[in-house]
């Protein structure tokens, strides 16, 4: 006969695998497995980031599978962002003795710390999934890396230059038509003197 079964779910992370556990754990058996590497490694398996006693991440969403490099790391930046600022404000609850909210401030600290790792994975035009670089030595080291890299420095190189040749044209032409001006003394302060 099969072992009773009961599950977990988390209702906030939309497509987060439920977890089946005995009928039978008590809270504390929960809480020992949730807490386990069996767990995190499951989860993992299933794409999602979990460390207990916060949401699920998913990292093999799409919306986050297909930004580039810049819009990626902005984005991780921006939950590293957030975690200072949870991370101060519970500095700040700490020094006025509002130990609840110091813990709340700290867990959502380190929920936006996880939710960096929504932006560690990226697909390729093939649909294939990678790990985004790091570091320099690890485009160097696979000819994709190198390759999107390069593709990447290309985009970047043209919208910098098509974005700046207007500004030099512009900053040109107000600079000869300041010299015209200043020439026929019609500058600023100019005037019977």
């Amino acid at each position: 006969m099969a072992e009773e079964v009961k599950f977990i779910e988390f209702t906030e992370v939309p497509g987060a695998p439920k977890l089946s556990i005995p009928a039978s754990f008590s809270e504390d058996d929960i809480t020992e497995y949730l807490k386990s590497e069996k767990v995190e490694n499951a989860m993992f398996e299933q794409g999602f980031h979990f460390k207990y006693g916060l949401q699920p991440v998913n990292m093999l969403e799409m919306e986050n599978l297909d930004d580039g490099s810049t819009k990626s790391a902005f984005k991780a930046g921006w939950d590293s962002t957030k975690a200072m600022g949870s991370a101060a404000l519970a500095g700040l609850y700490d020094f006025v003795g509002a130990k609840e909210n110091q813990e709340e401030a700290l867990k959502a600290a380190e929920q936006y710390m996880l939710d960096r790792s929504a932006h560690i994975f990226r697909v390729d035009e093939e649909g294939k999934l990678l790990p985004r670089p790091t570091t320099i030595e690890q485009i160097f080291e696979s000819e994709d890396q190198l390759a999107a890299w390069i593709k990447y420095l290309k985009h970047t190189q043209g919208n910098a230059i098509a974005t700046s040749l207007p500004v030099i044209l512009s900053t040109m032409i107000g600079a000869g038509a300041g010299a015209a001006v200043g020439a026929l003394g019609l500058g600023a302060g100019a005037g019977p003197g």
